[in-house]
């Protein structure tokens, strides 16, 4: 998950809100597009259709678990003090600046 979290900061289109590109549905699916080919490769390249719909939908659950995982690790809780950090918060430094930049406009992931 991480090699996925270093590679997404190549693609502001999917998460960072600030981005002009953030609410244009075309270039947001040309980056998850763009971004299941990096992350394989050859595969990607030469998989039917089907299968690339089914990568892409894995890829956008990983996403969506990366970004919970950040979410919850940062949360104040009554326990946070023995919470865990997720396994690749340091890799999702680029989450939490937008994350930071949400924040201060009271909006929350």
């Amino acid at each position: 998950m991480g090699k996925l979290v270093a590679m997404m900061q190549d693609f502001p289109s999917i998460w960072d809100s600030n981005s002009p590109e953030y609410l244009n549905k075309n270039r947001k699916e040309q980056s998850w597009l763009q971004l299941s080919a990096q992350v394989y490769g050859d595969a990607w390249t030469n998989a039917i259709e089907a299968e690339k719909k089914n990568v892409l939908t894995e890829i956008k659950s990983r996403w969506r678990s990366a970004r919970k995982k950040l979410h919850g690790s940062t949360m104040p809780t009554k326990t946070s003090a023995h919470r865990v950090k997720a396994c690749c918060q340091n890799n999702l430094t680029v989450l939490a600046q937008a994350r930071g930049t949400k924040r201060s406009l009271g909006v929350g992931f």
